[in-house]
């Protein structure tokens, strides 16, 4: 190898980013919308990563220390470290304290505090994060400006904003639709109130049929339910078939159904959040003002494709630049990010 190609190289590989995911099933489509929106700046590269889903802590640590962080010790340094999921909660930055000492590691917050109890969210936990943050100067992310506010609120650390990676499925809607769904594990957030205003007989509805799909839901009146995890190749026909979507959550930090919605340009009817203000737009028909569910529905419903199109481009341009500003532009596209979008596709 000459002088010449070894330098190309280096500098290939300093213009990629490593995306690291530990959920590959759990975050499958998530990844795909980070490597897209990293590939339109040119900075991509993922990262073979075994799986800790289904793992105990220990056989989480096994895989951490024995198989990853051994691996991105050998990379040398100067590259960026892209981690999609902390798996230990705030402590997940301890894990990260010598990689970070060689390059520059961003690590992504989504959930600042956990619907549920769960492993690495104690006081004690916030203070560890802010030490191994502050000591490593890892960089923190977070995809809402309240994510970011509760994140510095509990552990003093300013995290940067950048939005939700957008795609383009690319899936062709079908011409119409009288279906309206709810998708998605059940959580106590889901307001079940909301779901039998919506699906109460006799209340004028312009022919809906109401139908809910996902894990854990009770019976409720109007809907018809279909328990089970939503396989990824089904949930965007599921998203695509319908009408609109519905998002009857109470309190949520980001929503990925929402995404997935924009992506597949169809209509999201929720409550007044700044996600569905940065994605569809502050005037957007579907947000719910008062009681009015039903009125939300019809006029999400009733909104143009070229709006949601219009709302998508808008979207994916706003994410390709909050995500330049994190990781860097590069003019062009390195041989492993290449490599990188043909593993994912």
């Amino acid at each position: 190898m000459t002088g010449r190609q070894a330098g190309d190289r280096n500098r290939n590989a300093a213009s990629s980013v490593t995306v690291v995911n530990p959920l590959p099933a759990t975050l499958a489509h998530y990844q795909l919308e980070m490597l897209s929106t990293l590939g339109d700046l040119g900075r991509t590269a993922e990262h073979p990563h075994p799986s800790i889903e289904g793992r105990s802590v220990l056989g989480k640590l096994a895989v951490i220390f024995g198989s990853l962080f051994w691996r991105l010790l050998r990379t040398g340094k100067g590259n960026t470290l892209l981690v999609v999921w902390p798996v230990f909660g705030y402590f997940d930055a301890l894990t990260w304290w010598w990689a970070a000492r060689r390059n520059t590691v961003v690590l992504i917050v989504h959930d600042v505090t956990p619907l549920r109890p769960q492993f690495g969210y104690s006081s004690f936990a916030h203070k560890a994060f802010r030490f191994a943050v502050r000591r490593c100067r890892i960089t923190v992310v977070c995809h809402t400006a309240a994510a970011a506010a509760e994140l510095q609120q509990l552990t003093g650390v300013v995290a940067t904003l950048a939005s939700h990676p957008v795609m383009a499925s690319g899936r062709s809607r079908p011409q119409s639709s009288s279906v309206v769904r709810v998708l998605g594990q059940y959580k106590t957030a889901r307001d079940l109130t909301v779901l039998a205003h919506l699906g109460a007989k006799g209340a004028p509805d312009a022919g809906y049929t109401w139908e809910i799909h996902g894990r854990g839901w009770p019976a409720v009146d109007g809907w018809t339910t279909q328990e089970g995890f939503i396989e990824e190749a089904a949930f965007d026909t599921l998203v695509s078939g319908s009408a609109c979507v519905v998002i009857p959550y109470t309190k949520f930090y980001q929503s990925g159904v929402i995404i997935r919605c924009l992506e597949n340009l169809t209509p999201v009817v929720a409550v007044a959040h700044p996600q569905v203000d940065d994605l569809f737009g502050e005037d957007w028909p579907g947000v719910v003002r008062g009681e009015d569910w039903r009125a939300a529905v019809e006029r999400a419903t009733a909104v143009p494709s070229a709006d949601r199109a219009a709302a998508l481009a808008s979207a994916r341009d706003r994410a390709r630049s909050e995500w330049a500003a994190v990781v860097g532009p590069t003019n062009s596209t390195s041989v492993a990010g290449a490599a990188g979008r043909r593993d994912a596709g």
